[in-house]
């Protein structure tokens, strides 16, 4: 349609339609009540009367983005564990293995004692649980985890540890006594994310993160 001036009316967007769009569609995923398929029609509603083919598209374009980023971030908020082992020990047995490792971990007594051991008899209390142990080598222990005949195991494990590929670690935690400096890490089956997350919300607790 001719302007008043004899030319074409311009196809380019207002950028005031750019600007009104944008904040309705950023303020409907704010709003708490809302569900998602409800955030993503009212979402796609602001587009379409904001006018502008070019700011349909674009905007219709970060709708959907958003849409899909929100159900992604729905199915990773909870950790899982594919084995279920936070669900076996609570309540349960704390299978724990244990490396000997002076100052952390003592094993000449009927049970493994220091600041380590003490650490995991206070989380399997958290969980109602009772520690059991196995004493033995890095080797042993970490392929125990791995057969799934230990839930945990201890010793002078760091941050470094070259048994990454063999077991889940918990982040490092230099605050645990005679830690002296170390990054230490506790072993856990590969995987089992619930489980970790717990441990390391005790943790947390207990030294800091």
């Amino acid at each position: 349609m001719p302007s008043a001036s004899g030319g074409r009316l311009s196809r380019r967007p207002d950028a005031r339609l750019w600007q009104i769009a944008g904040r309705l569609v950023k303020r409907l995923w704010r709003v708490p009540h809302l569900g998602h398929d409800e955030r993503v029609r009212s979402s796609v509603n602001a587009v379409r009367i904001s006018g502008g083919r070019a700011v349909r598209r674009i905007l219709l374009g970060a709708v959907a983005c958003l849409a899909a980023l929100s159900l992604a971030a729905c199915g990773l908020q909870i950790p899982r564990d594919p084995d279920g082992t936070l669900d076996r020990v609570s309540g349960g047995e704390l299978r724990v293995g244990a490396v000997e490792e002076p100052g952390l971990v003592e094993t000449d007594g009927p049970s493994p004692d220091g600041p380590l051991p003490e650490l995991v008899r206070g989380f399997a209390d958290t969980l109602d649980a009772r520690a059991t142990w196995r004493v033995g080598s890095e080797e042993t222990l970490v392929a125990a985890l791995e057969q799934g005949e230990l839930d945990l195991v201890i010793g002078g494990f760091t941050d470094q540890t070259p048994w990454i590929e063999q077991a889940g670690l918990t982040r490092g935690y230099r605050d645990i006594e005679h830690a002296d400096g170390r990054n230490l890490v506790l072993l856990v089956p590969m995987g089992e994310n619930a489980f970790l997350s717990a441990l390391e919300r005790y943790l947390d607790e207990e030294v800091g993160g």
